[in-house]
Parts: structure tokens; sequence; C-alpha cells
């Protein structure tokens, strides 16, 4: 478990979810992006990706930040406690979106403390480390991948002291005491590789039927994939989903995925297809396939980690494909909800339908292109990061 007391502070990042209101709009991306001189073209691409979770163009370095953007927010926002817990640093998924929220807090220049913990996976500890949070009396409260539902009586607390708080992936359910759940719906994220799974069976196999088999975690918070996912199998007459495994281990991830896979294809040696929810399973699902001699089985991934993207390059292993989430995207809209949540105005939940995080789906084609080599794939912007100077443009004029 860490525990970090020091914000690493970040490049300039900017909230499309942090406007007047509930956030500023495309219209407004719009308008920024004319006055500081981002080509149409990109513009185009920028908006295209964030309203489909088409292509987009190679993603800056992180520290490419908001420009010539200078920070400009009162002192009202300024020199806060936030408390950060996540699922498990075992998913360096999670961990990239703390890392970059720190980044974005620091180019606003907000002087926040970031006090973050890992809950490796244990509900107990998610739930003790958010007490202890209101204990020390934060600021707001940030927490990643960690079940809503399970951590009611401390939100509930946190939301009658006037603390803001915000996640990500937290299945959080409406009545939730959350503030907000910002990231793209798990649902929305099934149907990009679902889809994405379907086409490139069926152009690999014209004929005869195509089984699939489904790996998955325990956990709740991203299960909505699992039933978007089984719903558009179910829709085509050709596949059938032949197993599942849906209890692959939080601790023990990797060895567990591979042992999965390997049974699997033990108890169906005719098996197509194998896809994976939980991002850290995809990779060693793909290596218990190929231990298993199997050349002609394809795994498709979530948001599969650095390691997946850089297994797509030259269809090297099993995993052809993944979808992939702007992860800077949810970090700017993250930092934006605390502010909003700062300043006293209530948060939309509507948010991440209305203005869902940029998406793509990652293969062998698009992969060099989209995160050129020596580039990180949890670094991946759509439309290069041109949003990051409108967050930082939008929160001088609201929060200053």
């Amino acid at each position: 478990m860490s525990h970090h007391d020091e914000t690493t502070r970040s490049p300039a990042e900017a909230p499309m979810n942090s406007g007047r209101g509930n956030g500023f709009t495309r219209s407004s991306f719009l308008k920024r992006a004319a006055v500081t001189g981002v080509g149409a073209s990109v513009v185009g691409t920028a908006l295209q990706a964030c309203g489909s979770g088409g292509s987009t163009v190679a993603a800056p370095t992180a520290s490419g930040g908001g420009g010539a953007v200078k920070p400009n927010i009162g002192e009202k926002y300024r020199n806060k406690t936030i408390g950060f817990a996540i699922l498990t640093s075992a998913d360096e998924n999670i961990s990239n979106i703390l890392r970059w929220c720190k980044s974005v807090a620091k180019e606003a220049d907000l002087g926040w403390t970031i006090v973050d913990t890992d809950t490796m996976g244990s509900v107990p500890t998610a739930q003790s480390t958010l007490t202890a949070f209101l204990t020390r009396k934060v600021d707001g409260i940030i927490m990643i991948g960690i079940g809503a539902s399970q951590m009611e009586p401390q939100l509930a607390k946190a939301k009658e002291a006037g603390i803001p708080t915000v996640g990500s992936y937290t299945f959080a359910p409406l009545d939730s005491s959350l503030g907000n759940d910002y990231g793209l719906p798990p649902d929305g994220d099934a149907s990009l590789i679902g889809n994405y799974l379907i086409a490139d069976q069926l152009q690999r196999r014209p004929t005869g039927k195509i089984k699939v088999a489904m790996l998955d975690f325990t956990a709740d918070v991203i299960q909505a994939r699992r039933f978007a996912f089984k719903g558009l199998i179910e829709q085509q007459d050709r596949f059938e989903i032949v197993a599942e495994h849906n209890n692959i281990s939080l601790t023990n991830t990797a060895s567990d995925s591979s042992a999965a896979a390997r049974t699997i294809l033990q108890a169906n040696p005719d098996l197509n297809a194998i896809w994976c929810n939980y991002p850290p399973i995809a990779l060693p699902a793909a290596s218990g396939v190929a231990q298993s001699g199997k050349t002609d089985v394809q795994v498709y991934g979530h948001i599969a980690n650095t390691a997946g993207v850089e297994a797509l390059r030259g269809n090297s292993t099993p995993l052809v494909a993944t979808s992939w989430i702007d992860i800077p995207y949810i970090s700017y809209t993250l930092i934006g909800q605390i502010l909003q949540g700062l300043s006293g105005k209530k948060l939309d939940r509507k948010l991440s339908v209305q203005q869902p995080d940029p998406a793509v789906v990652f293969d062998a084609n698009n992969v060099d292109q989209q995160v050129p080599k020596g580039t990180k794939a949890g670094d991946w912007m759509f439309g290069g990061g041109t949003y990051r100077t409108s967050f930082l443009e939008t929160w001088n004029e609201l929060y200053a």
C-alpha cells in the first residue's frame, strides 16, 4: 500500500466537462480552437473521435501541456488536500489516471496535496481509506475502480460534509452519494471491441460456427461490458459463447488468466476467440493460448495496458486488438469536476453520456500511427490533445 503526500505537478490539460454549468460544449471547443489556431482538420478529427470513438492523430508527449495558457485559478480553489483511492496499482491504467490527475493539478498550478492509497482490491481497505480521508477532513475525494455501492456510508458522510466526491469505473447507482462517475460508459466500450471482434472473426471465417469464450473478474465495476458484449454476440447467428470464466483473481491476475485460457482451450479445442474484460487479463490470456500451441485463436481485450498495445505491433501474439480510452481526458475531467464541486455547483451524472471519453480500437493496422514507438499508450489523446488548453482556459474563466 502506498501513501504519497505530494502532488507531482502536471502538464497543461483542460476539461470539456468543466465549463459553464456541466462543462464546456463542443461548440465552445470549436470557438476556442479557432482562437488558439488549431487547424480545422485537427478540430474535425478531435470532435469525430469525441463523438464516435473514431481514429485520431497521434498524441504529443505528456510534457506538451497547455502552451501559452497561464493558470489563473482563484485562491478559493488552491492548496487543497485531495484524497485519491485506487482499486489496485496492478492495473496500469488506473495508475495512469492517478498520474495524469497529479499532472493536471500541477499544470493548473493548484498547489494541491494529493494523498493516494492503493487499496489492493480490498473492500475493507477501501472503506477504511475513505474513512481516513474524512477524518483528515480532505477537501475532495477521487476514487478509481472502487465500487461506489460498497462505499455508500463514507460517501454519504462526505456529501453531508460538503466534500465533492468523483470517480471513474465505480459502477455508481443513480441513488449513490457519489457526486459523479466519469468515463466512457463500459457498455459503450463493449460495443467498440465487440463489434470489432464480430467483424474480424467474420472476415477470418467466412463459413461455419464461430465459438467465443469470455474471461472476466468478479468486481461489478465494469460488468456492464460483459452484459453488452453478450448481447452483441447473441444477435449473431453464426456466433456462440461456449465458455465463461468470471472469477479471475485481482491479486494473481496474470497466472490465473493464463491458466483459465489454457483450461478453456482444453475443454473447447475448436474455440475461435477469447474476449477479456478486465484489462490485465488480455495479455496473459494470449500467453495461455500461445502455450497451448493454438495458432488460430484470437484474443481481444479492453484497454489492455501498455504491454498489450505493444504486443499488437506486427501481429506477433494471439492478442489482435484492444479497445482504448483517452486517459488524460478522463483525468482533466475529474480535476474539473472537483473544481466544480468546490465552487458549490451540483455535478451532472449525465456527463459521461453527453460528453463521453474519447475511445478507439487499436490493432496491428493502426497502432503504429496512433501510438508511435517510444510513446506511452497511457498518454494517447484524441486530436493530439488539442483540448488541453481549452480545459485551462475554461477553468481560468470559471474559477478565477
